[in-house]
């Protein structure tokens, strides 16, 4: 290899080599925020309640209307349900972010210490070969872990909130057509 082929290989590594605490450290964050967020799906599954009894300001909110047109009252019920959503969206992006980003950093996290192995191999030093890639598998399982465990909350959570909206769809669907008879 010529000398600017050994130059670039070299900066390379030594980019890529101060990348691994970084990554490291973010995966063990996101092992941390995906158990937070494990105990937020406990804690909000308790407090959903059989009866749908979690959205029922919404449902006062849709009733609290007033009396108004009918169009009116369907752009605010249509408002109300929108905004929902968006909240429902929202509370799901962390966490369908942590399906892409948990595996991409355990990838990463795998990939850096083959480096060192590789050259300590060539060396025949056994002893980095090992501690890099024991280091490599543990970044695969974290960010496997990370990924997986989001995947299976947002999964819930999506099933959830689609649920939430279709039943205060239909609660406004039935409350616009009892204002309807109620006026005739």
């Amino acid at each position: 290899m010529d000398s600017f082929t050994t130059t670039i290989i070299e900066i390379m590594l030594t980019i890529s080599n101060s990348l691994l605490y970084p990554v490291m450290i973010t995966l063990i964050l996101l092992v941390i925020g995906c158990l937070y967020f494990v105990g937020g799906l406990i804690a909000e599954y308790s407090s959903r309640g059989k009866n749908g009894e979690h959205i029922q300001n919404l449902k006062n909110e849709i009733k609290n209307i007033g009396n108004k047109n009918e169009n009116l009252i369907s752009a605010e019920i249509e408002y109300l349900l929108a905004t929902y959503e968006i909240l429902s969206l929202k509370r799901l992006e962390t966490t369908r972010l942590l399906i892409k980003l948990g595996p991409g950093l355990g990838l990463m996290g795998t990939l850096i210490p083959l480096g060192p192995a590789l050259i300590g191999l060539g060396q025949g030093d056994i002893e980095t070969l090992a501690a890099n890639l024991t280091m490599a598998f543990a970044s695969t399982v974290l960010g496997l872990f990370v990924g997986s465990t989001a995947m299976i909350i947002t999964s819930i959570r999506q099933k959830w909130y689609k649920k939430d909206l279709i039943d205060l769809q239909h609660f406004a669907e039935v409350y616009i057509e009892n204002k309807k008879i109620n006026s005739e």
